[in-house]
């Protein structure tokens, strides 16, 4: 593995993790290509190039100007998302909040999307956080003022699934806020056994692939999709119960969420924790929200950012 420093960016608070679109999976955030945008001077933002498996990717880190750092929270988007350097007002608030209460925040783009080389795979961006998370460790990380040794992984849809699994091959991680989670593993069950399904679920994966320069490039929607059904026992965040039950966790569910509806996908895995008798698990139902929280993003903003900074304990 391999760490290499860009140019310095102009202090900005970015972002797109609360972002959805129903387009792909339900797994999408909006494709936007603006630049890093400018905001209040709360923050300082570097970019820095990590590499996994020869392939080099980079990573935005938005640090608070203040010597009391807290910790370090990693976002993580959803399939597609939006390009790194793109914002939305919702999500650069809740970056603008973290950084003003001592947290450094952490963005970056799967391999095989938008702006980076490489094919996209859903495993990958597993193996993309678990390189973000050593680079954070290492001595160029902490020389930067991030502290890799608290981390809070945070994550949309995908994202969700991605933090989930990532915490729980990872023991060090303790604190995981989810919104609207996916369970690739659950996912790739139900496709296997619905075909009606599996064709929706393809057609709906394909739409990133397509054009001249798409936000993802993958092998195809249908080794996508087949590789969800191949790994569906793998990838069953159910299955990991016993990795995540001490972990912190808070789960934010959209009550209107057709596109992964809590019974079906994250439901499995909060009765399981419940059996387990995880002692720190929190869960909230966004009343009228969609999958995408388009009319309540505020609100959710404020339950990560509460709980990050009142509960999670790093």
């Amino acid at each position: 593995m391999r760490f290499t420093k860009s140019s310095y960016l102009p202090s900005g608070i970015c972002g797109t993790i609360l972002l959805a679109s129903a387009l792909t999976w339900g797994l999408v955030g909006p494709a936007c290509a603006a630049d890093l945008q400018a905001s209040a001077p709360q923050t300082t933002a570097t970019s820095i190039a990590v590499t996994r498996n020869g392939i080099p990717f980079d990573i935005a880190i938005y640090q608070p100007l203040t010597r009391q750092q807290r910790g370090t929270v990693v976002l993580l988007h959803g399939f597609p998302g939006g390009r790194v350097g793109a914002g939305s007002p919702n999500t650069q608030s809740l970056v603008s909040s973290l950084a003003k209460s001592g947290y450094s925040v952490v963005r970056f783009n799967y391999i095989g999307s938008w702006a980076n080389g490489g094919q996209f795979s859903w495993f990958g961006g597993v193996l993309d956080t678990e390189a973000v998370l050593r680079f954070l460790r290492t001595d160029e990380g902490r020389s930067l003022g991030v502290d890799g040794s608290r981390i809070v992984l945070v994550g949309h849809s995908y994202g969700g699934w991605v933090a989930l699994m990532t915490a729980a091959r990872d023991p060090t991680v303790r604190c995981v806020a989810t919104m609207a989670s996916h369970n690739l593993g659950r996912g790739g069950q139900l496709m296997r056994d619905d075909q009606n399904l599996y064709q929706r679920r393809l057609a709906l994966i394909e739409g990133p692939l397509r054009g001249l320069e798409p936000p993802i490039r993958a092998e195809s929607a249908k080794a996508l999709a087949d590789d969800a059904m191949g790994h569906a026992e793998e990838w069953d965040l159910t299955n990991h119960v016993e990795q995540l039950r001490s972990k912190q966790l808070i789960f934010v569910s959209a009550e209107q969420d057709v596109i992964l509806p809590q019974r079906l996908y994250l439901q499995p895995l909060i009765d399981g924790l419940l059996r387990a008798s995880a002692p720190n698990l929190r869960t909230a139902v966004v009343e009228g929200a969609d999958h995408n929280f388009s009319q309540h993003r505020s609100q959710v903003n404020r339950m990560i950012e509460n709980w990050i900074t009142k509960e999670c304990k790093l």
